[in-house]
């Protein structure tokens, strides 16, 4: 298992270029990569309608090669100071997620998360249903070893998780604030919630994206608390 791969691959390695690896802790615990800064900020540039033949999309007035993904999904803007401020570990950075899931990074530490013997990758993700086949998820896998400070930083793992090892991680699509088609008005009806956007749905070209976002082949159910064991 390696990086995800776009249908069509552009070297837009401008947002990547040194977002930092070193390792933080903040009240006794491990900071995950993917992690919020109060030192960032998330910009609101103007938006407008962008037109390529037939074709029309939302976009920003002074966008950028890279904020547009190998998909064409447009990304929010978020400002790097990783290690400004306080960490909130409830909020993710959206770069630092892309990253993660692109390129087959741990959440926590950064490093490589696929297995060196088995070249599975470890998930573990929010809520009590099991992980089956095929599920979509915006989480970034995580190395075995940093498994546990997972559960402890993130708050919403805390309070209940399931892990499974997969055998493939494939591009879905993204998840992030949908806007009417045609307009720049955001959808009233989401509420501003982030939501899920396969990419071959037309909704992707009036979805500012938050997450990237992959499904799950292979599954493997696991315990974490055993594998720290």
């Amino acid at each position: 298992m390696g990086a995800l791969a776009p249908a069509h691959h552009h070297d837009r390695r401008g947002p990547y270029a040194d977002m930092g690896t070193q390792q933080y802790t903040q009240d006794g615990l491990t900071v995950p990569y993917i992690a919020f800064w109060t030192g960032e900020r998330e910009a609101r540039p103007r938006l407008l309608i962008r037109r390529h033949g037939r074709i029309s999309r939302i976009g920003y007035a002074d966008e950028t090669l890279h904020e547009l993904d190998g998909w064409d999904a447009l990304w929010v803007r978020h400002s790097l100071a990783r290690g400004s401020g306080r960490a909130r570990f409830e909020w993710v950075h959206a770069m630092r997620q892309r990253q993660t899931m692109l390129h087959g990074y741990c959440q926590i530490c950064r490093g490589p998360a696929t297995d060196s013997r088995t070249g599975r990758q470890l998930y573990v993700i929010v809520g009590t249903e099991p992980i089956r086949e095929g599920r979509i998820t915006s989480a970034p896998p995580v190395c075995t070893a940093c498994a546990p400070d997972a559960i402890r930083s993130c708050p919403r793992l805390k309070r209940g998780h399931q892990a499974a090892y997969v055998e493939a991680a494939t591009a879905w699509g993204v998840s992030g604030i949908r806007h009417v088609p045609g307009t720049t008005r955001p959808r009233p009806q989401d509420r501003g919630k982030l939501i899920a956007v396969q990419y071959e749905n037309p909704d992707l070209r009036w979805t500012i994206a938050y997450r990237q976002c992959v499904q799950l082949h292979g599954i493997t159910p696991v315990n974490v608390l055993a594998l720290a064991a």
